[in-house]
């Protein structure tokens, strides 16, 4: 590519041939051609041939220089070209380019303009549907409204039609109802009349029963307690912690003895077992008291021998107290004259069931009084985590249970049915007895 100093050369020789400064390759071509005719070495005379010589030497090499410019300007004007070419060619391509991406543009924006077109047309098509929809739910309404309003009509004037005899038939129930109360009023006195009968003929039953002195007596005697739920242990700040929680739990039927097991009945035992009688208590023996000065060792081998058990202390609970959760087998105040304790007991027992009043609603005797009884189970100090069907208390342990006061008490809370005592299993006392029970109802 030429510079500036090439080009001043350029235009220092066309002046000097007179050239023009946009000459072409055939401006000096001609100059070359119409110099060799002029410069021709045909003269005679050697200084003239040398001096034409140098000249046209001069004006060949001055033709080559420009010959040189103009081949080179040529290439860098080509050069140009196929730049100006290219970049030509580049514009057109980004032209064709934007071209494309603005008709890319143009169908985006016609599809979006469709689509929302379309989804406008469904938003319409679903506007229209729901309005008549919903004209159609104000239709049934109306209709509804005018059906209601002509069914409250009609019933308002059946009503009226209906209201006289409405009032007769009123009257004619009244009368009946006062002349039912009436006859109810005279059946509830003959009831209570004849309940009462019925508790003075149990006691008197009751007191008709002899003590049984032999086991085969005792096994006669022996109570159905039917299966079902009962209320078992206290609830209250003023209960002891091992009476608790009270809660509801299921038995399933079983017998137990009406009486504590008699002096009789043990001495029937030691007689064909022969094992001695334990420690007479300071008053002796009488056959028909309850056993004392038992262990609970002495009481679970004479229940094997005589092929019954020690009841678990929730059959002993539920035989003493029923179904309603009451405090005493009679109810729920201490009666002191229905069971044997400190105040009436001359400091010894009685003989068994000599309180028929103080039965338990089994029909039960000396669940309150006279002797506390052994029970099968291993002593816990609550009854959390007890079993609801049929407990039988924890599978080992230190202490047995004993329920049921004595004749020794004279305070309320040692004979109710919920109290508990516990002892170790070898320990005999005066106020200890026992009775037995048996599963199933025969």
């Amino acid at each position: 590519m030429t510079n500036s100093s090439t080009r001043s050369g350029f235009i220092e020789r066309c002046k000097k041939y007179g050239l023009r400064e946009d000459s072409t390759l055939d401006d000096v071509k001609s100059l070359r051609k119409n110099s060799a005719r002029q410069f021709h070495p045909d003269v005679q005379f050697a200084s003239a041939k040398k001096t034409a010589n140098d000249k046209l030497a001069a004006i060949n090499a001055d033709c080559d220089y420009l010959i040189a410019y103009l081949e080179e300007e040529g290439l860098q004007q080509k050069q140009l070209r196929k730049e100006a070419a290219q970049k030509e060619q580049q514009r057109k391509a980004q032209e064709a380019a934007r071209q494309e991406q603005v008709r890319k543009e143009a169908e985006q924006k016609e599809k979006l303009r469709k689509e929302q077109e379309a989804v406008r047309q469904k938003q319409q098509r679903e506007a229209q549907e729901a309005a008549r929809q919903e004209q159609v739910r104000k239709e049934a309404e109306q209709e509804r409204l005018r059906q209601e309003k002509q069914r409250q009509k009609e019933a308002e004037e059946k009503e009226k039609v209906g209201v006289e005899a409405l009032r007769q038939e009123l009257l004619r129930t009244q009368q009946e109802l006062v002349r039912v109360e009436a006859i109810l009023k005279e059946q509830s006195k003959v009831k209570n009349e004849l309940l009462s009968k019925e508790a003075t003929l149990k006691t008197q039953l009751r007191a008709t029963e002899k003590a049984p002195l032999t086991l085969a007596e005792y096994k006669a005697q022996l109570v159905a307690i039917p299966a079902g739920k009962f209320l078992r242990g206290s609830s209250g700040s003023n209960r002891s912690e091992d009476e608790k929680p009270q809660k509801e739990i299921y038995l399933s039927d079983y017998r137990i003895g009406r009486t504590p097991v008699t002096v009789g009945m043990y001495q029937e035992y030691c007689k064909a077992t022969g094992k001695a009688m334990p420690t007479a208590p300071s008053w002796g023996w009488f056959s028909d008291h309850p056993m004392v000065n038992v262990s609970w060792d002495d009481a679970k081998t004479y229940a094997d021998w005589a092929g019954l058990l020690l009841p678990t202390e929730a059959q002993w609970e539920k035989a003493a107290r029923g179904t309603d959760g009451r405090a005493y087998p009679w109810g729920d105040s201490l009666d002191s004259g229905k069971c044997v304790n400190a105040t009436n007991s001359n400091k010894q027992t009685a003989p068994v069931g000599k309180y028929p009043a103080g039965a338990s609603p089994y029909g039960v005797l000396d669940m309150a009084g006279n002797v506390r009884e052994w029970c099968g189970d291993w002593w816990a100090d609550s009854y959390s985590g007890s079993a609801q069907t049929d407990p039988s208390g924890p599978s080992t342990g230190t202490n047995r249970i004993l329920r049921g006061g004595s004749w020794y008490y004279f305070s309320a809370g040692n004979f109710r049915c919920a109290y508990r005592y516990k002892y170790t299993p070898d320990y005999r006392g005066s106020s200890n007895g026992f009775r037995l029970s048996s599963p199933g109802l025969r």
